[in-house]
Protein backbone atom coordinates (compact mmCIF):
# COMPACT_ATOMS: atom_id res chain seq x y z
CA UNK A 1 0.00 0.00 0.00
CA UNK A 2 1.07 3.57 -0.66
CA UNK A 3 2.25 5.91 2.09
CA UNK A 4 -0.60 7.51 4.04
CA UNK A 5 -1.29 11.20 4.50
CA UNK A 6 -4.16 13.09 6.12
CA UNK A 7 -5.34 16.65 5.48
CA UNK A 8 -7.38 17.79 8.48
CA UNK A 9 -9.51 20.84 7.65
CA UNK A 10 -10.25 23.15 10.59
CA UNK A 11 -11.94 26.31 9.41
CA UNK A 12 -14.87 26.67 11.82
CA UNK A 13 -15.65 29.98 13.50
CA UNK A 14 -17.91 28.86 16.34
CA UNK A 15 -20.79 31.16 15.38
CA UNK A 16 -23.39 28.38 15.27
CA UNK A 17 -22.05 27.15 18.58
CA UNK A 18 -22.81 30.56 20.08
CA UNK A 19 -19.19 30.94 21.15
CA UNK A 20 -16.19 33.12 20.43
CA UNK A 21 -14.05 29.97 20.46
CA UNK A 22 -13.81 28.18 17.10
CA UNK A 23 -15.56 24.81 17.40
CA UNK A 24 -12.41 22.81 16.60
CA UNK A 25 -10.82 24.29 19.73
CA UNK A 26 -13.72 23.70 22.11
CA UNK A 27 -13.12 21.21 24.89
CA UNK A 28 -14.45 17.68 24.52
CA UNK A 29 -13.85 15.51 27.58
CA UNK A 30 -11.31 18.05 28.79
CA UNK A 31 -9.28 18.35 25.56
CA UNK A 32 -9.73 20.37 22.34
CA UNK A 33 -11.85 18.67 19.68
CA UNK A 34 -9.11 18.93 17.07
CA UNK A 35 -6.59 17.05 19.23
CA UNK A 36 -9.00 14.11 19.52
CA UNK A 37 -9.30 14.16 15.72
CA UNK A 38 -5.59 14.42 15.00
CA UNK A 39 -4.79 11.45 17.23
CA UNK A 40 -7.07 9.24 15.14
CA UNK A 41 -4.65 9.82 12.24
CA UNK A 42 -1.48 9.21 14.25
CA UNK A 43 -0.28 6.62 11.71
CA UNK A 44 -0.32 9.21 8.90
CA UNK A 45 1.68 12.22 7.83
CA UNK A 46 -0.64 15.03 8.93
CA UNK A 47 -1.37 18.44 7.42
CA UNK A 48 -3.61 20.63 9.59
CA UNK A 49 -5.32 23.47 7.70
CA UNK A 50 -6.15 26.50 9.85
CA UNK A 51 -7.19 30.12 9.24
CA UNK A 52 -4.05 32.20 9.56
CA UNK A 53 -5.37 34.19 12.52
CA UNK A 54 -6.04 30.98 14.48
CA UNK A 55 -2.53 29.57 14.20
CA UNK A 56 -1.08 31.35 17.27
CA UNK A 57 -4.04 30.18 19.38
CA UNK A 58 -3.57 26.64 18.09
CA UNK A 59 0.10 26.69 19.10
CA UNK A 60 -0.79 27.82 22.61
CA UNK A 61 -3.39 25.05 22.93
CA UNK A 62 -0.94 22.46 21.65
CA UNK A 63 1.52 23.27 24.41
CA UNK A 64 -1.23 23.35 27.03
CA UNK A 65 -2.82 19.95 26.30
CA UNK A 66 -0.86 16.73 26.12
CA UNK A 67 -1.07 14.55 23.04
CA UNK A 68 0.37 11.27 21.82
CA UNK A 69 1.59 13.23 18.79
CA UNK A 70 4.53 15.60 18.76
CA UNK A 71 4.46 19.02 17.18
CA UNK A 72 6.90 17.75 14.53
CA UNK A 73 4.24 15.26 13.36
CA UNK A 74 1.96 18.04 12.11
CA UNK A 75 2.48 20.38 9.17
CA UNK A 76 0.40 23.58 9.35
CA UNK A 77 -1.19 24.96 6.17
CA UNK A 78 -2.98 28.31 5.96
CA UNK A 79 -6.64 28.06 4.98
CA UNK A 80 -8.28 29.93 2.13
CA UNK A 81 -11.48 31.92 1.71
CA UNK A 82 -13.51 28.75 1.02
CA UNK A 83 -13.27 25.11 2.02
CA UNK A 84 -12.18 24.28 -1.53
CA UNK A 85 -9.29 26.71 -1.33
CA UNK A 86 -8.35 25.47 2.14
CA UNK A 87 -8.18 21.84 1.01
CA UNK A 88 -6.12 22.81 -2.04
CA UNK A 89 -3.69 24.68 0.25
CA UNK A 90 -3.40 21.57 2.43
CA UNK A 91 -2.86 19.30 -0.57
CA UNK A 92 0.06 21.49 -1.61
CA UNK A 93 2.11 19.75 1.11
CA UNK A 94 1.09 16.23 0.04
CA UNK A 95 3.37 14.49 -2.50
CA UNK A 96 2.16 12.54 -5.53
CA UNK A 97 2.10 8.77 -5.34
CA UNK A 98 0.59 8.53 -1.85
CA UNK A 99 -2.90 8.11 -0.38
CA UNK A 100 -4.53 11.11 1.28
CA UNK A 101 -7.54 11.19 3.60
CA UNK A 102 -9.32 14.54 3.82
CA UNK A 103 -11.19 14.87 7.10
CA UNK A 104 -13.14 17.49 9.04
CA UNK A 105 -11.37 18.54 12.24
CA UNK A 106 -14.78 18.58 13.96
CA UNK A 107 -15.43 14.86 13.41
CA UNK A 108 -13.41 13.60 16.39
CA UNK A 109 -15.29 10.32 16.85
CA UNK A 110 -14.32 8.70 13.56
CA UNK A 111 -13.05 5.18 14.20
CA UNK A 112 -9.65 3.92 13.12
CA UNK A 113 -11.51 1.04 11.46
CA UNK A 114 -13.35 3.42 9.11
CA UNK A 115 -10.14 5.31 8.39
CA UNK A 116 -8.46 2.02 7.48
CA UNK A 117 -11.34 0.97 5.21
CA UNK A 118 -11.18 4.28 3.35
CA UNK A 119 -7.43 3.93 2.78
CA UNK A 120 -7.78 0.35 1.54
CA UNK A 121 -10.54 1.35 -0.88
CA UNK A 122 -8.55 4.31 -2.20
CA UNK A 123 -5.51 2.10 -2.74
CA UNK A 124 -7.55 -0.43 -4.72
CA UNK A 125 -10.01 1.78 -6.61
CA UNK A 126 -8.77 5.37 -6.38
CA UNK A 127 -11.29 6.56 -3.81
CA UNK A 128 -12.86 5.60 -0.50
CA UNK A 129 -15.68 7.87 0.68
CA UNK A 130 -17.64 7.47 3.92
CA UNK A 131 -21.40 8.05 3.78
CA UNK A 132 -24.53 6.88 5.60
CA UNK A 133 -28.05 6.28 4.38
CA UNK A 134 -30.69 8.87 5.15
CA UNK A 135 -33.20 7.66 7.75
CA UNK A 136 -35.26 10.85 8.14
CA UNK A 137 -38.06 11.90 5.81
CA UNK A 138 -36.90 14.48 3.29
CA UNK A 139 -38.69 17.34 1.58
CA UNK A 140 -37.34 19.58 -1.15
CA UNK A 141 -38.02 23.31 -1.00
CA UNK A 142 -39.62 24.98 -4.02
CA UNK A 143 -38.39 28.59 -3.71
CA UNK A 144 -40.65 30.01 -6.42
CA UNK A 145 -43.90 28.72 -4.91
CA UNK A 146 -42.89 28.57 -1.25
CA UNK A 147 -44.06 24.96 -1.08
CA UNK A 148 -42.18 21.70 -0.43
CA UNK A 149 -42.20 18.32 -2.15
CA UNK A 150 -41.62 14.92 -0.56
CA UNK A 151 -38.64 13.03 -2.02
CA UNK A 152 -37.53 9.41 -1.80
CA UNK A 153 -34.96 9.24 0.98
CA UNK A 154 -33.56 5.96 -0.36
CA UNK A 155 -32.06 7.93 -3.24
CA UNK A 156 -29.91 10.07 -0.95
CA UNK A 157 -26.72 9.65 1.05
CA UNK A 158 -25.45 11.78 3.92
CA UNK A 159 -21.79 12.48 3.29
CA UNK A 160 -19.14 12.08 5.96
CA UNK A 161 -15.39 12.23 6.11
CA UNK A 162 -12.79 10.82 5.72
CA UNK A 163 -12.90 11.02 1.96
CA UNK A 164 -9.74 9.32 0.75
CA UNK A 165 -8.01 9.32 -2.64
CA UNK A 166 -4.81 8.73 -4.54
CA UNK A 167 -3.05 12.01 -4.00
CA UNK A 168 -2.20 12.85 -7.59
CA UNK A 169 -5.84 12.39 -8.66
CA UNK A 170 -7.46 14.54 -5.98
CA UNK A 171 -4.77 17.23 -6.32
CA UNK A 172 -5.44 17.40 -10.06
CA UNK A 173 -9.19 17.56 -9.47
CA UNK A 174 -8.87 20.46 -7.03
CA UNK A 175 -6.56 22.37 -9.33
CA UNK A 176 -9.00 21.98 -12.23
CA UNK A 177 -11.99 23.08 -10.15
CA UNK A 178 -10.20 26.10 -8.69
CA UNK A 179 -9.06 27.17 -12.16
CA UNK A 180 -12.68 27.00 -13.33
CA UNK A 181 -13.88 29.22 -10.47
CA UNK A 182 -16.96 26.99 -10.13
CA UNK A 183 -16.35 25.67 -6.63
CA UNK A 184 -19.31 27.32 -4.87
CA UNK A 185 -21.47 24.19 -4.83
CA UNK A 186 -18.60 21.73 -4.43
CA UNK A 187 -18.86 21.45 -0.66
CA UNK A 188 -17.00 18.17 -0.23
CA UNK A 189 -14.03 16.41 -1.73
CA UNK A 190 -16.04 13.63 -3.35
CA UNK A 191 -17.96 16.20 -5.39
CA UNK A 192 -14.73 17.82 -6.56
CA UNK A 193 -13.31 14.42 -7.48
CA UNK A 194 -16.46 13.38 -9.37
CA UNK A 195 -16.81 16.75 -11.13
CA UNK A 196 -13.56 16.08 -12.96
CA UNK A 197 -14.65 12.70 -14.34
CA UNK A 198 -13.59 10.31 -11.60
CA UNK A 199 -15.71 7.46 -10.21
CA UNK A 200 -16.57 7.37 -6.49
CA UNK A 201 -16.44 4.31 -4.28
CA UNK A 202 -18.59 4.59 -1.17
CA UNK A 203 -18.10 2.92 2.19
CA UNK A 204 -20.64 2.55 4.96
CA UNK A 205 -20.02 5.39 7.39
CA UNK A 206 -20.69 5.46 11.11
CA UNK A 207 -23.64 7.08 12.89
CA UNK A 208 -21.26 8.01 15.70
CA UNK A 209 -19.02 9.91 13.27
CA UNK A 210 -20.90 13.13 13.94
CA UNK A 211 -19.84 16.60 12.86
CA UNK A 212 -19.74 18.99 15.80
CA UNK A 213 -21.57 22.09 14.62
CA UNK A 214 -24.17 22.96 17.28
CA UNK A 215 -24.01 22.92 21.09
CA UNK A 216 -26.07 19.71 21.24
CA UNK A 217 -23.46 17.96 19.07
CA UNK A 218 -20.81 18.58 21.71
CA UNK A 219 -23.04 17.04 24.38
CA UNK A 220 -23.74 14.01 22.19
CA UNK A 221 -20.03 13.57 21.52
CA UNK A 222 -19.32 13.71 25.25
CA UNK A 223 -21.90 10.98 25.84
CA UNK A 224 -20.48 8.78 23.06
CA UNK A 225 -16.97 9.12 24.46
Amino acid sequence: MRERWAVIVAGGSGLRMGSDTPKQFMLLAGRPVVIHTLEKFADCHIVLVLPELQIPFWKSLWHQYQSTLSVEDIQIAVGGATRTESVLNGLHYVPDGVLVAIHDAVRPLVSKHLIEECFVSADKTGSGVAAVECTDSLRQKNPDSGTTTAVDRSLYLLMQTPQTFRSEDIKRAYQVVCNRNDSRLLTDDATVYEATGNALHFLKGERSNIKITLPVDLRVAEALL
